[in-house]
C-alpha cells in the first residue's frame, strides 16, 4: 500500500465516523469552560467583576490583587492542576475509544456505536496510560541526556573562549537541538504505532513497543512519507486559516469603521473559530485513521 492510498482510506474512515468529531468538540468546549472557572472565581472573590461589567477593568490591578492573596493563588493553582491532569486522562480515554472505533470500521466493517466507544475507552485505558507515561519519561530522559552532553561543552566554550567559543557554542547548540529532534521523532513514531498495535492486536505494552520498532524499521520509507505528508497537510490547513484570520482583521483597521466592524464581524469570527477547531480535530482523527490503515496493510506482508 502506498502513502496516498493510506491517506484516501483514512479520509473515508474518518468521514464514516463523523460523530467522533462532535465528541471531541464537546469535550474541548467543556475543558475550556472548566479552565475559565478559576479565573472567574478570582474575579468574583477579589471583587473585580463590578469593574469588568463597567468596562473599567485593569489587568495591572488584577495582577496586584492576586499577589496580595497567596492562598487564593494556591487554591486556583491546584484547581488548574486537577483540570490539567483530568484533561490528560480524558484524552487517553478518548484515544482508546477512537482507535477502537477505527479498528471496527477497518477490520469488522462496522458502523460507529457510542456504547462501543465508551467500552473501548475503558478497556484500553490502562495500557495507553502506561504508554503515555513511558513516552513522557523518555522525553524527560532524552532532554536530560542531550542537555548534559551538549550543555556542559557549550558552557565551557563560552566561558573559556569568549567570542570564538560563543560561535562554536551556538553551532554545537544547533547540532544538539537537531539530534534531540531526530531522537524525539524516532521515539514519537514508535509510541504512535505502539498505541495502534495495542488496540488493533489487543497487545500488551512491551510486545506492542517491540513490534512497533520492528514495523517502522522494515517500513521506514512509507512511515516517514506519511508523517511528513501530514506535516505538509497541517501546514497547508494552518496557512489557510491564518490567511482568513488576517483578512477578517483588515476591515477593523480602517479608520472610522473599527468598533462597528468588530461588532458586525463578531458572529463571523465565532463561526470561523468553530470551523478552525473542527478542522484541527478532524486532522487529528484523520492522522490516527491513516496511520492505522498503513499499519494494517503493511503488517500483513
Amino acid at each position: 500500500m502506498t502513502v496516498i492510498e493510506a491517506i484516501k482510506e483514512g479520509f473515508k474512515t474518518t468521514y464514516r465516523n463523523w460523530p467522533l468529531i462532535l465528541i471531541q468538540f464537546a469535550v474541548q468546549i467543556i475543558l475550556v469552560l472548566l479552565f475559565i472557572v478559576p479565573i472567574l472565581f478570582i474575579l468574583f472573590s477579589l471583587g473585580f467583576y463590578a469593574g469588568l461589567l463597567r468596562g473599567e477593568f485593569a489587568p495591572e490591578v488584577f495582577l496586584s490583587g492576586i499577589s496580595e492573596h497567596p492562598l487564593l493563588m494556591v487554591i486556583c493553582g491546584l484547581f488548574f492542576l486537577l483540570i490539567w491532569i483530568g484533561a490528560i486522562l480524558l484524552g487517553i480515554f478518548l484515544r482508546g475509544g477512537i482507535k477502537g472505533i477505527f479498528k471496527d470500521t477497518l477490520i469488522e466493517k462496522e458502523r460507529f456505536a457510542l456504547r462501543k466507544f465508551f467500552r473501548y475507552g475503558g478497556y484500553f485505558f490502562k495500557r495507553l496510560f502506561l504508554l503515555w507515561l513511558l513516552f513522557f519519561l523518555t522525553f524527560y530522559i532524552l532532554f536530560l541526556i542531550f542537555g548534559g552532553i551538549f550543555g556542559l561543552p557549550i558552557y565551557l566554550l563560552v566561558q573559556k573562549c569568549h567570542e570564538t567559543g560563543m560561535i562554536f557554542g551556538v553551532l554545537l547548540g544547533i547540532l544538539g537541538f537537531f539530534l534531540f529532534l531526530l531522537a524525539l521523532l524516532a521515539f514519537g513514531l514508535i509510541f504512535s504505532y505502539s498505541g495502534i498495535i495495542i488496540v488493533v492486536e489487543d497487545s500488551i505494552l512491551k510486545r506492542a513497543v517491540k513490534k512497533a520498532f520492528s514495523f517502522i524499521r522494515r517500513n521506514l520509507g512509507p512511515v516517514l512519507g506519511l508523517f511528513f505528508l501530514f506535516i505538509l497537510i497541517s501546514i497547508g490547513v494552518m496557512g489557510v486559516f491564518i490567511s482568513l484570520n488576517l483578512l477578517l482583521k483588515i476591515p477593523t483597521s480602517i479608520p472610522g469603521l473599527g468598533t462597528g466592524m468588530v461588532i458586525l464581524l463578531l458572529p463571523i469570527r465565532l463561526l470561523f473559530n468553530v470551523i478552525q477547531s473542527g478542522a484541527q480535530i478532524y486532522l487529528a482523527l484523520f492522522s490516527i485513521a491513516s496511520t492505522m490503515v498503513l499499519y494494517l496493510n503493511l503488517s500483513k506482508k
